[in-house]
Parts: C-alpha cells; sequence; structure tokens
C-alpha cells in the first residue's frame, strides 16, 4: 500500500515541529532560570530590626551577663556543628538547616558555651525544643528558655553555661536579675567542658572556589556543616 506523499510529508513535519516545540520550551525555561538566578538592578526588600523588643531587652541583659563573651543572634544550629560521618552530612543539614537558638553566647575563640531562646508568641513547640535540647546537651553546649519579665540570676546562668569558677564573675556593670524562673536543659552544677566534642577543623580540609560572574549561584557559596569553614590545618590563633 503506497502511502501518499503528502501524508509523509505531513508527518515529517509534525516530527519536526514537536521536537522544535521541546526545543524551544527547553530554550525558555532556561532563560527563565537563568533570569531568575541573574541578580536583580532593584531589590524588592526592605530592611528590617533583626530582633523584636522583647528579645532586645533579653539581648541587653545577656550583654551585661556575659560581658566576658560575644552575643551571636539568631545563628544556624550548622555554623557551630559539623557531622562526624561526612557521607550523610546532607541528611543532617537538611534537618537542622532552619533549626537556630535566638541568643548563642560564644568565647573569643569562636567556641559556642550556651545558648538561649526567647520564645515568641506561640511559644517553642515540644519537637523543636527537644532537638534543641538533646544536640546540646550532647555537645555539653547549656540551653536555657528565658523571657525579659523572668530573668534568672547572672551567677546560675554563667555557672550553667562556664561552670562554678567563670560563674562567679561578676560583670562589670551592675545586673538586676529577675525572678528565676528560666527553663535550663539540663542541671546547673554540672561542670561544663569548653571544648565540645565535634571538631569541625578536623580532617582535610575542603576548599571552594567561587567563580566571578554577573548571576548569583547559591550552590558555588561554602557550607561550613559539610566541610571547615577555615581552610587553614591548624586552630586559628
Amino acid at each position: 500500500m503506497d502511502i501518499p506523499q503528502w501524508l509523509v510529508a505531513a508527518s515529517i513535519a509534525l516530527l519536526a515541529g514537536v521536537a522544535l516545540g521541546a526545543l524551544a520550551q527547553r530554550a525558555w525555561n532556561h532563560r527563565v532560570l537563568r533570569l531568575r538566578r541573574r541578580l536583580p538592578t532593584y531589590w524588592p526588600l526592605s530592611t528590617r530590626a533583626i530582633a523584636n523588643s522583647e528579645e532586645r531587652r533579653v539581648w541587653r541583659w545577656l550583654t551585661r551577663a556575659f560581658f566576658d563573651h560575644h552575643v551571636m543572634l539568631k545563628l544556624p544550629m550548622t555554623r557551630f556543628t559539623a557531622p562526624r560521618d561526612r557521607s550523610g552530612g546532607q541528611d543532617w543539614y537538611e534537618l537542622l538547616n532552619s533549626a537556630y537558638c535566638t541568643f548563642t553566647i560564644c568565647s573569643s575563640d569562636g567556641r559556642v558555651v550556651g545558648c538561649v531562646d526567647v520564645p515568641g508568641n506561640s511559644g517553642i513547640s515540644k519537637t523543636t525544643r527537644m532537638l534543641k535540647q538533646s544536640l546540646l546537651e550532647q555537645s555539653d553546649i547549656g540551653y536555657w528558655v528565658v523571657t525579659s519579665g523572668s530573668l534568672p540570676s547572672t551567677r546560675d546562668i554563667r555557672t550553667e553555661f562556664l561552670g562554678d569558677a567563670l560563674g562567679a564573675l561578676e560583670p562589670r556593670t551592675a545586673v538586676a536579675p529577675g525572678p528565676a524562673a528560666a527553663i535550663p536543659a539540663s542541671s546547673a552544677s554540672r561542670p561544663r567542658p569548653r571544648i565540645g566534642q565535634i571538631d569541625p577543623m578536623a580532617g582535610d580540609p575542603a576548599r571552594f572556589t567561587r567563580v566571578p560572574g554577573e548571576e548569583f549561584d547559591p550552590e558555588g557559596e561554602p557550607n561550613s556543616f559539610l566541610a571547615p569553614l577555615d581552610s587553614r590545618l591548624g586552630p586559628l590563633a
């Protein structure tokens, strides 16, 4: 049975049209992706305060109580933890990527000694609190939940985070403690080692190179949870 030439031509034209349509769609998707990744000329964003009024009151109190330390605000927990086995690091990163405490207390060498949460209007969910308590306790990092109206004594929170010796030090500016209604994750009497169990500097250093260009590549940013943040083998001076 002979196939009419016009039918053959129509079939070829149809297949060519489908192929061209697929190529055009792929090119369009690629262009849209490039536009999304390109830095905008005008950012549709406005600046805002990084802490609300309740958090600022606790922040001021913490800076006086820990006058010899640094008080970091809303630091992701992936910044001061690292997986012991990097093969499963991406899974742990997905779990902890959005987890942070309102305040993180660290020493001058960057070691975290304690974390403080200020609950919002909806409080802190049971799952979130259990995650933070278990992780921080096993890392020998203190964890308290406070509000500006129920602050612990300076000695109590310093002892919980720093141990008895440093906990007894008085701040340079007098601090009036509120009622001792904070919620510690563990007993304030046990001493805490100041160096955590996980060393993010262990293992071979990973080096990252970002190629400059017009487009922003979020995947090109170093991830200090999956690899050491510092490329040097020795500890920071």
